[in-house]
């Protein structure tokens, strides 16, 4: 809860709170189940299946972009629950991090197909695509999308996809919306 709050306050830049917040959850683990080896209390919580709390720690370790150890922790929650969205969400946003599209894209249209209310995400995969050059299949999900009643600031954040990919007519077309 503190570390929430003061993230949302933006008291802290996102290094500083995901290095704050990893600290945090080693010292608990550490706490919690009486050991003085990091590493070893970080296992004892990965067997009890304490799968918010990996979830967390990888989303602070892909802030700082320790992407390695991000995927590490995503990939220890996607095997005791192979359909966790958020899990899903990550692991594909890691890897377009890395660049590695590809691989990104089907996580998150997996990520996506958990929750197909959550246009956010959907808009992150035609984003992916764009940065790819596969207009067209952008193009499908942003109209697919804009039928079926999206918020303005959905809206603008097709609009920011395009415009990050240098489109401006179709960056226009939604900002203008």
């Amino acid at each position: 809860f503190t570390l929430q709050t003061i993230s949302h306050k933006k008291y802290l830049d996102n290094d500083r709170f995901s290095q704050i917040a990893v600290d945090v959850l080693e010292k608990t683990a550490e706490v919690v189940y009486n050991e003085s080896d990091k590493e070893e209390a970080l296992e004892i919580l990965k067997e009890k299946e304490e799968l918010d709390v990996l979830l967390i720690l990888s989303e602070c370790y892909f802030l700082q972009g320790n992407y390695e150890n991000a995927k590490k922790y995503i990939q220890t929650i996607l095997e005791s629950d192979p359909n966790n969205g958020k899990a899903l969400h990550l692991h594909g946003k890691t890897f377009i991090a890395e660049k590695n599209y590809e691989e990104g894209i089907d996580y998150l249209k997996r990520s996506s197909e958990e929750n197909p209310l959550n246009f956010p995400r959907r808009i992150e995969v035609g984003d992916a695509y764009l940065k790819i050059g596969l207009k067209n299949e952008a193009a499908e999900i942003f109209e697919t999308l804009e039928s079926q009643n999206i918020t303005d600031l959905d809206l603008a954040k097709i609009g920011a996809s395009y415009l990050s990919a240098g489109d401006i007519k179709n960056a226009g077309k939604y900002l203008d919306k």
